[in-house]
């Protein structure tokens, strides 16, 4: 039987269709013989991997003993030996196909190397496809069981057969048969000599094994929570002023205001509309846990990452630089960890200043390597917060006319004073709208986030609520979370009963709630401790998984409040919340970190803490959960004061059973 999967329409999905009347035109009973499995699925997602986690079409087959035969005509090569047999039966097949649809005159190729247009950028096709056929294994063998041997082939549906170099190559032209398709993969990926022939499957073991796993991973969906849909609507209608998106690649843009009041859903509206236009953008932060969030929103959407194409990659500054000065060939001296990406910037700058790098040459590599570096426009989260060396770095990699930025001039972390993108721009060159409104917080909650920050003398304008969004609760919880195991029950519940996932909920901790496991590998207590009571978890801690983004919308996404910021709950667990206040007045206090103010004034650290503190705050948008000890300070003090003050919407619970948070719970 053949099923088609996945995209209905478009050209993956017009493809899909193509291949299938392909196989049956020469295997007719593949269509009707209930033991064949051919499983052709269009426009693959392989989530959680980072690059080319698009693919056009995968094509799964397991095929019985006594059909499949065809008959080469391209010879194979095993072991410097060369094969011509006289039939080969078809076991198994996993390929993964990029459609190409350029005219001749979009395609050109270098040996046998294929180099596809778009916008008059040439960009690699092989490469594109071979990054596919790697995303494609990595992400197949992220379970148990061995991944199949993927084919990849590149499928040019406007140019002649007799147009394509010599083989051997990967390439297939218009009009293809199958057992054309077959001598290809068969040259690719060589079939087995067993004792009753020639074999070509695609499993070493057969497929029976893990055929259907495969194909249920491959079919699989990340199913959109009410609270995705209502971002993913956002994002998609047509809510930007036209005038900004005609300022786009004219002038630079900037979206100013507080934390909670939508900057960087603006981002992402605006960037829709250019990729909507043709364009290629690039959005950059420096928040790996960010980075993540956006990725599986833009999975959801369908938002194409390719090189020929409009698209929309979302990535941290370090990645991006990282990239660019590997490609630029240059090395670095022995530098600690943590200062690699400042050397990295403090390298590249350098050769732009002194001339040995010019925009020229920059120009060069950007043709070269286009998937990479090749982007129309930039857009900065947090812009606020980059360093002047950035910053001007940046600037010699794009115009300010195509940049866009995001930024809070009082919610700082890496910095120690906001930094200025006007500088150097003139007033007829650059719009900043101004965001005042808080759009994530309820009501309540502003009302509380406030009154918090005034009585810990917490810097910055007070945020402003939005009339609308009224509601909003805060429990405050002295003593441990899992006390009473009925708390986290009832949040679950409050929360579905609102229309949402548990991925919809955001826990935060502090450094003193993480550790290091037997295997050297950095997770959170509070993970592990809701692992134990059945709570499925994306630990955001530990680096790896950061890297990637939760695929189920049962998992409770739990991050290090360091890494909260640009994210969102519906519930908020602040787990640590005085813990984490003490570390940040701590922090606060060390003049000798470059992050921090540099200040005689003994009400510095408590200014520092306290941003700190309305940065995690403002994660919230329904109902915030603040689990502290019952340790005396001024922070305590002033939550007790709150929930005598709110007692309609603050209520004050003390844990009893209180347990030590205990990293070998699990």
């Amino acid at each position: 039987m053949i099923r088609i999967h996945g995209s209905v329409d478009g050209a993956e999905a017009e493809a899909a269709r193509q291949l299938r009347d392909i196989i049956v035109a020469q295997w007719p009973w593949a269509e009707t013989d209930p033991r064949a499995e051919f499983e052709i699925v269009a426009g693959v997602k392989c989530y959680n991997q980072v690059r080319a986690r698009d693919l056009d079409i995968v094509l799964l087959a397991s095929v019985p003993e006594d059909r499949g035969i065809y008959h080469p005509f391209l010879e194979f090569a095993i072991g410097g030996s060369h094969h011509l047999p006289d039939d080969v039966r078809v076991d198994s097949l996993c390929l993964v196909i990029e459609i190409k649809d350029h005219e001749p005159g979009g395609v050109r190729f270098e040996g046998t190397h294929a180099k596809v247009t778009y916008k008059g950028v040439w960009s690699s096709a092989t490469d594109q496809n071979d990054q596919q056929l790697h995303s494609l294994r990595n992400y197949l063998g992220l379970r148990r069981g061995d991944p199949p041997w993927v084919t990849n082939l590149i499928w040019f549906r406007q140019i002649d057969r007799a147009d394509l170099p010599n083989r051997p190559h990967n390439l297939i032209g218009a009009d293809p048969n199958w057992e054309l398709m077959l001598n290809v993969v068969a040259q690719l990926s060589p079939p087995w000599r067993e004792p009753g022939g020639w074999v070509l499957r695609a499993w070493p073991g057969g497929a029976a094994k893990e055929f259907d796993r495969v194909v249920a991973r491959l079919t699989q969906l990340i199913e959109p929570t009410r609270l995705d849909r209502m971002r993913m609507d956002l994002i998609t209608r047509r809510a930007v002023a036209d005038a900004w998106i005609e300022d786009v690649g004219r002038k630079q843009v900037a979206f100013r205001g507080q934390g909670g009041t939508g900057k960087t859903m603006l981002l992402l509206q605006l960037a829709w509309r250019a990729v909507e236009q043709g364009d290629r953008v690039l959005l950059l932060t420096y928040n790996l846990a960010l980075v993540a969030d956006l990725q599986r929103l833009l999975a959801l959407l369908g938002v194409a990452d390719a090189a020929d194409r409009p698209s929309l990659r979302v990535l941290t500054i370090h990645s991006y630089l990282g990239t660019l000065f590997g490609l630029l060939g240059l090395s670095l001296p022995e530098v600690p960890p943590d200062e690699r990406h400042d050397a990295m910037v403090t390298e590249i700058s350098g050769h732009f200043a002194q001339g040995t790098l010019t925009a020229a040459d920059y120009a060069q590599l950007k043709a070269r390597y286009p998937e990479e570096i090749a982007w129309d426009h930039v857009f900065v989260d947090e812009a606020q917060d980059w360093p002047p060396a950035e910053r001007d770095l940046l600037r010699r990699l794009f115009p300010p006319s195509a940049t866009v930025l995001a930024e809070g001039p009082e919610q700082l972390v890496r910095t120690q004073s906001a930094c200025n993108w006007q500088e150097g721009i003139t007033r007829a060159n650059r719009v900043t709208i101004q965001r005042v409104n808080c759009l994530r917080m309820k009501q309540n909650l502003v009302r509380f986030a406030n009154e918090l920050a005034f009585l810990l003398n917490a810097p910055g304008a007070a945020f402003v609520p939005e009339e609308q969004a009224t509601g909003g609760r805060v429990l405050i919880l002295e003593g441990d979370y899992f006390a009473d195991p009925n708390l986290h029950t009832r949040l679950l519940a409050d929360n579905a009963t609102a229309g949402n996932q548990p991925i919809d909920m955001l826990a935060c901790v502090p450094p003193a709630m993480t550790f290091v496991d037997s295997q050297g590998e950095k997770r959170s207590t509070p993970a592990q401790r809701f692992a134990a009571v059945g709570q499925d978890v994306w630990d955001g801690v530990n680096p790896a998984v950061r890297r990637t983004y939760p695929v189920s919308t049962q998992s409770l996404r739990v991050v290090q409040y360091d890494s909260c910021r640009g994210l969102e709950g519906w519930t908020v667990l602040a787990l640590g919340f005085d813990e984490f206040y003490r570390y940040k007045l701590s922090e606060g206090a060390n003049a000798a970190r470059p992050d921090t103010p540099l200040s005689d004034d003994p009400a510095a650290p408590a200014r520092y803490a306290g941003r700190w503190l309305l940065i995690a705050l403002s994660r919230t948008i329904d109902t915030l959960v603040l689990q502290v000890s019952d340790t005396p300070g001024p922070l305590l003090d002033a939550l007790r004061h709150l929930a005598d003050q709110f007692p309609d919407f603050v209520e004050r619970r003390v844990a009893t059973n209180t347990q030590p948070l205990d990293p070998n719970v699990a």
